[in-house]
């Protein structure tokens, strides 16, 4: 009778060793599957760098017509009110003169 206590014993323990087993092989699969290879996720990364680098020359691109733009606004501006005073002193050298010859 103890001999057959102890053969249980001896089943029960290696059917939970052999079902854990199996739990744990099922398990480490399920969980691991969706794990990508090293080189998998190299492409990726590359692929997305170069995305960024693409995106990021977008934007140097649009920030250096926005500055030209800019810019071209200030220089027109200022060449407007430069004519405009250079107008005005024309006009009063010319009153002047004017007023020279009157004399």
């Amino acid at each position: 009778m103890i001999k057959n206590v102890e053969q249980v014993y001896v089943i029960i323990i290696g059917a939970v060793f052999l079902l854990g087993s199996v739990f744990g092989a099922t398990l480490t699969y399920v969980l691991s599957s969706d794990c990508k290879t090293r080189i998998e996720l190299c492409s990726l990364d590359i692929k997305q760098n170069d995305l960024l680098k693409k995106q990021l020359s977008e934007s140097e691109k649009k920030c250096f017509l926005s500055i030209d733009a800019s810019v071209q606004t200030c220089v027109e501006e200022q060449k407007r009110l430069c004519d405009t005073k250079l107008k005005r002193i024309e006009n009063a050298c010319n009153d002047l003169d004017c007023a020279q010859c009157r004399r």
